[in-house]
């Protein structure tokens, strides 16, 4: 297992971030072109919420945390952004629609990578895809075992 450690970030002003170096001194702010609403880390993974670029249904947008022109589903509602940074050079990786603010998200060993919100869902493996439900019937189905029917006693018979 890696024990390797992110340096500390620190989001501040709503749009600026420094790394806390190992002295504790802090590093050159980074400017965020976008208004930082909630930050957080997941293991080797830094993550932002902006709000997304203005755009019409499916126009396309030019405009940061995108690296090219970025064409996405608008139709399901409000939403926000949720985008992983490189913790190097603070630029975007990917980003992906949330219907929260601030939701918790995780990694595990396998590299799923994981979002509670109003639900949880994994992130799909395409940049702007809405995050994927877990659906747990299947999971509970296949981790339970089945419990035998009950006998239900006939008349007569003692319980």
């Amino acid at each position: 297992m890696d024990t390797r450690r992110l340096p500390l970030h620190l989001f501040c002003g709503g749009d600026v971030a420094v790394t806390i170096r190992s002295d504790l001194s802090a590093g050159p702010p980074v400017t965020i072109p976008e208004t930082v609403l909630w930050a957080g880390s997941a293991d080797d993974l830094i993550w932002v919420v902006t709000h997304p670029p203005s755009a019409s249904n499916n126009r396309v947008v030019e405009r940061w945390p995108f690296h090219e022109p970025t064409t996405y589903d608008r139709t399901r509602g409000q939403f926000w952004l949720v985008t992983f940074l490189d913790p190097t050079t603070m630029k975007p990786t990917a980003s992906y629609p949330v219907h929260d603010t601030r939701p918790k998200v995780a990694r595990t060993a396998d590299g799923t990578i994981w979002t509670a919100g109003n639900r949880l869902q994994t992130f799909a493996s395409g940049h702007m895809q809405w995050p994927d439900p877990v659906d747990f019937d299947p999971m509970i189905r296949t981790t339970i075992d089945p419990v035998p029917p009950m006998r239900t006693p006939s008349r007569g018979q003692k319980k």
